[in-house]
């Protein structure tokens, strides 16, 4: 009974302060979820820089294998790299 109880209160947020963790921050987040959430942004991101006609279809499947052996940590970094080395289609 006292495990239900316990249950029902983490389920809704409590019990949950750091001193009540047992295990690294690495540990407690499923790294694959991270991968997929991380992904998803970044292949949005992508998209809507080759909708808008921002860089063409070369260097938008480039950068799209590039994302995917994980190559930018986030939207911020792919933008970085696009500046860097002139990826952005000119008008």
């Amino acid at each position: 009974a006292r495990a239900r109880i316990i249950h029902e209160k983490r389920r809704r947020g409590k019990r949950r302060g750091i001193g009540s963790r047992s295990g690294s921050r690495r540990t407690r987040t499923d790294s694959d979820r991270l991968w997929v959430e991380k992904i998803r942004v970044l292949r949005r991101r992508l998209r809507e820089l080759k909708e808008n006609r921002m860089i063409s279809t070369r260097v938008y499947r480039q950068l799209y294998l590039k994302a995917k052996s994980g190559v930018f940590k986030s939207t911020a970094d792919l933008h970085r790299y696009i500046e860097v080395h002139g990826l952005r289609r000119r008008r």
